[in-house]
């Protein structure tokens, strides 16, 4: 399983797209009721200009294999409070039962402590 993070230092096209991918095939049926979920119209612009002083930093992990979306999560970092609140995780369907989910928490988990501390990492040095 390849895991890929999507930070404000990652947002390319690529991952936009990859985004609206899970969006629509994983997200959207995970979360069939419109008033349980948050529109990426919203994430999306929250992952890049992630802005403390406003909102969390949004970050996003996608767990892949053979280049096909297997599961997602999303997670708001409060610098502040040193917190790590997980807003969504979602699976594939026809991947439930093998460990997906907790996997992914685990991986995405590891995955966004890493980028968080290089990201402030960088913020210290600039």
């Amino acid at each position: 399983m390849e895991y890929i993070t999507i930070s404000r230092d990652s947002l390319s096209w690529k991952n936009i797209l990859l985004l609206r991918r899970f969006e629509f095939s994983i997200y959207r049926p995970s979360f069939p009721d419109k008033n349980e979920r948050e529109s990426f119209g919203d994430i999306i612009p929250r992952i890049r200009h992630s802005d403390p002083n406003r909102h969390p930093y949004t970050y996003c992990v996608m767990a892949m294999e053979g280049g096909v979306i297997q599961g997602g999560l999303v997670a708001d970092w409060y610098p502040g409070c040193n917190a790590l609140e997980i807003i969504y995780i979602a699976v594939n369907p026809d991947s439930r039962g093998k460990r997906i989910g907790s996997n992914l928490l685990k991986e995405g988990l590891r995955l966004i402590r890493e980028t968080v501390l290089k990201e402030e990492k960088g913020q210290i040095e600039n």
